[in-house]
């Protein structure tokens, strides 16, 4: 048996170890919401599927250094700042044109579903799978593009729709 000085000490350095192991994996980026402390906005979405409208939320990605940053260097999905269900992030873009994706420095899977419209309702066009780290890019018409986690049955949308933009708190 272990004197009770032998187990306060062994608890300190265990409480000490966890604490600096916690400070490392935080400024070095290894956490499980790599969303953080992005610049990204949340966007509320109206999602249809089969005539039924879900709401989800997701960083909007709309300057071009937002659109270049997307899930770089990111962990996880994120959280949406609190709002749930998080669906990923979505891309928008000014024009119809091709847009052109890759998974440079992004080591989650991702799957991208391209999108296009009249501005308010869109439709899934093209959905791709793609691999962390393939620097081929994928391209594809449209006017948005979420990226979010593979498995959701994005290929059953008919359409989305941005509800409204919520402020960072």
């Amino acid at each position: 048996m272990h004197s009770p000085r032998v187990v306060a000490c062994a608890f300190i350095i265990a409480l000490v170890a966890v604490a600096l192991i916690y400070l490392w994996t935080y400024e070095n980026g290894v956490r499980s919401n790599a969303m953080l402390d992005s610049n990204f906005m949340v966007a509320r979405l109206s999602v249809e599927s089969y005539n039924i409208s879900h709401l989800y939320y997701a960083y909007l990605a709309y300057t071009a250094q937002q659109q270049e940053e997307g899930y770089m260097n990111a962990t996880g999905i994120g959280d949406c700042d609190g709002y749930s269900p998080c669906l990923g992030m979505l891309f928008v873009f000014q024009n119809y044109s091709d847009q052109c994706f890759w998974m440079k420095n992004t080591g989650i899977p991702l799957a991208q579903v391209w999108f296009t419209g009249n501005g308010t309702a869109f439709g899934a066009v093209y959905e791709y799978n793609a691999t962390p780290y393939d620097l081929q890019p994928v391209c594809y018409n449209g006017t948005m593009v979420l990226e979010t986690a593979p498995g959701h049955s994005i290929r059953d949308v008919s359409s989305i729709r941005i509800d409204g933009i919520l402020s960072r708190g």
